[in-house]
């Protein structure tokens, strides 16, 4: 009876979900992650695809459930529905999984399986209409300067794939002595991945710029801006939303950037409204130190289910005397081509006005500082990040935080941070690892039941012949 329960797959689902929930915050513990990889893809083989779906579902709604939890601070008991969905996706990788590799059981499952797994990462990440990326494998090791180093050639897609390759090599092995030994040779690596020290990358033509975490008190803002005694900076940053009406109807809101632009003698960038007819757009505006408009930047992403103004589709660098300035709001530094369509059009760093309410809670905020340390190693580019409360941050190239706040309240945070022109292989090319592992997802998906429906033909044929 014991070992039976031991043998359950929906044990075996449930243990691989905890294990992958576990490498994320709040948890913080990622070197068993491969393994727990590694579990439900052995779970999955064995199973038929409606059963692969049931249990890819229960995996998924055990790591999305325990990782996931704090949306019900945003949405309530709506946020059951939420994570749901979220662990549909476990669930169609593993029917995927289990009716392709019953269809071409010649094909090894090492290859199909980590295809397949970044394919639907994909469509959750970017394509779905409820695009959602969070706690994709990659964020799991980042800020380890190793993970940094391999983003910025294939991105966090092709570190998920990498991940999911070895899981599925260990799964391969017949020989129970050489899975033991892959899984010793490759936890040992892992570990001193996640753990190897490296120093934080000095700055390349730096500039100063001074983050105010503040939840929309503007004349705050201006006085945490610029005190007497402070140090000159280069760029003041405010929060997302430093303005909740259209400041360029409102003359005394814009004076108040102006102002600190002038006085402290700086670039100001600021989140607000701006009218578009009937509706807004969340911009960020950017200021010279005459207090002068020089560019501005609207959100790609507006947040889901939440009145975050009509998503723009222009993305480019702001031209200033300090060079291209990439900008961007919060929430599009959750989808790689944001980023990625900056800094290949030049941009030198990326600048971002954010809003994390601290009502959302801190898991939150851990969980997304992994995605701006992700899109900053992956281009290679410093990120300088003001949010209302608790987010704000500054990251270095590698993907490593290099300062951060520590409090909620309203506070400053001044550092360093570099200009660099150079173009990572992921900028160049190692992008498309997702959308190639997508598009052959796609090709195997129709391989797949194209072959289906001529077996049954030639089974009809031949029972019609008989």
């Amino acid at each position: 009876m014991l070992k039976q329960i031991f043998r359950s797959p929906i044990l075996h689902a449930i243990i691989a979900g905890s294990v992958m929930a576990a490498a994320f915050p709040p948890y913080h513990n990622p070197i068993a992650l491969p393994i727990g990889v590694a579990l439900l893809i052995k779970t999955i083989l064995r199973c038929k695809p409606k059963h692969a779906f049931y249990l890819g579902t229960l995996t998924g709604l055990v790591f999305f459930g325990a990782t996931l939890f704090w949306l019900s601070n945003l949405f309530g008991a709506a946020s059951i529905s939420l994570i749901a969905i979220c662990a549909l996706f476990p669930g169609i990788f593993g029917a995927l999984l289990s009716f392709v590799t019953r269809t071409f059981p010649r094909i090894p499952a090492v290859v199909i399986v980590p295809i397949l797994w970044v394919g639907v990462d994909y469509y959750r990440s970017e394509q779905f209409y409820l695009a959602f990326g969070w706690n994709q494998l990659a964020l799991a090791g980042m800020g380890a300067p190793i993970i940094g180093n391999v983003a910025a050639i294939v991105g966090g897609y092709g570190i998920t794939f990498l991940i999911v390759l070895y899981a599925a090599g260990i799964i391969q092995l017949k020989s129970i002595a050489g899975r033991t030994s892959l899984i010793a040779i490759g936890m040992i690596g892992w570990i001193i991945i996640l753990s190897f020290p490296s120093d934080l990358p000095q700055p390349n033509n730096p500039i100063a710029v001074r983050l105010v975490q503040n939840p929309n008190d503007p004349n705050e803002m201006v006085t945490l801006s610029h005190k007497p005694g402070d140090e000159p900076v280069d760029v003041v940053i405010w929060p997302e939303y430093s303005f909740l009406e259209d400041p360029k109807s409102r003359p005394k809101d814009w004076d108040l950037p102006v102002s600190v632009a002038k006085s402290a003698n700086t670039f100001v960038l600021f989140g607000a409204k701006r009218t578009v007819g009937e509706t807004f757009q969340n911009t960020a505006y950017l200021l010279d130190p005459s207090g002068n408009e020089v560019g501005f930047a609207e959100k790609n992403h507006p947040v889901h289910f939440i009145k975050d103004g009509i998503a723009s589709k222009r993305k480019s660098p702001i031209t200033t005397t300090l060079g291209k300035l990439g900008v961007a709001i919060c929430f599009d530094f959750d989808f790689p081509e944001v980023a990625r369509s900056l800094v290949q059009q030049g941009a030198e760093v990326l600048l971002v006005p954010s809003m994390d309410p601290g009502e959302w809670g801190p898991v939150q905020r851990e969980q997304h500082r992994l995605m701006f340390q992700l899109r900053a190693a992956e281009n290679g580019r410093w990120i300088a990040r003001a949010d209302v409360a608790g987010g704000t941050s500054f990251v270095a190239p590698d993907g490593q935080q290099m300062i951060a706040v520590n409090t909620t309240d309203a506070t400053t945070l001044t550092g360093t941070i570099g200009r660099e022109r150079f173009r990572t292989l992921y900028s160049l090319g190692g992008w498309m690892i997702g959308l190639a592992c997508f598009s052959a997802s796609i090709l195997l998906i129709l391989a797949t039941i194209t072959t289906g429906l001529i077996h049954r033909r030639n089974a009809s044929t031949k029972f019609d012949s008989v």
